[in-house]
């Protein structure tokens, strides 16, 4: 069986939505750095708690996950 490091991927480059619910962002499935690297990304609902935190990073902008499914 196909384990969830090759589903995710595959669901988020041939699908239009892609809908996460569960704890945190889902970055235990598949890292959120490596959603950045995709071709093509479908429009993703992330809700899981603190899916949308941004952490702070001194004088430069925060980073999280959000902002990695936003630029994908």
């Amino acid at each position: 069986a196909p384990s969830s490091h090759d589903v995710v991927p595959k669901a988020l480059e041939s699908s239009d939505l892609f809908l996460y619910m569960g704890h945190g962002a889902g970055e235990t499935f598949y890292r959120s750095e490596h959603v950045r690297s995709l071709n093509k990304c479908a429009v993703s609902l992330l809700m899981g708690c603190s899916s949308g935190l941004l952490k702070e990073n001194g004088d430069f902008d925060p980073f999280g996950t959000s902002l990695n499914y936003l630029l994908a």
